[in-house]
């Protein structure tokens, strides 16, 4: 079965060495609210959610047990074609930003090439 956000939450409270009641003080609630949280029975609003996923170093998708990934720097980025890579800091900014999951190495360049033509204009 798919964690659920009570799951993540567990997970990651358990991974600090946090209690409940460690976790619940964290975020001025009450124990209680976390063990309704980590047996699903009760969902906090967003608000909550991106305070723990921002807590945790984790992404909502992570946390909600939509991904597996925890953050975005989990992938690797695509690599820059060697006669690409004097195109300037931001491009290459831009490549590292693009995970090789996303783009085949052939549309990076094809990227790069597109937003250099378009600096030039």
């Amino acid at each position: 079965m798919k964690e659920q956000f009570g799951d993540r939450l567990r997970k990651l409270r358990i991974e600090k060495e946090m209690t409940q009641e460690d976790l619940a003080k964290k975020f001025n609630t009450g124990k209680a609210s976390i063990s309704h949280y980590e047996s699903n029975r009760r969902i906090p609003d967003a608000n909550t959610i991106k305070k723990y996923a921002d807590y945790f170093g984790v992404t909502i998708d992570y946390i909600l047990g939509i991904t597996e990934e925890r953050n975005i720097y989990e992938t690797k980025p695509a690599e820059i074609p060697e006669d690409l890579k004097d195109l300037g800091m931001e491009y290459i900014t831009l490549a590292k930003d693009i995970k090789r999951s996303e783009l085949t190495p052939e549309e990076v360049r094809e990227l790069l090439e597109f937003a250099k033509k378009m600096k030039k204009k």
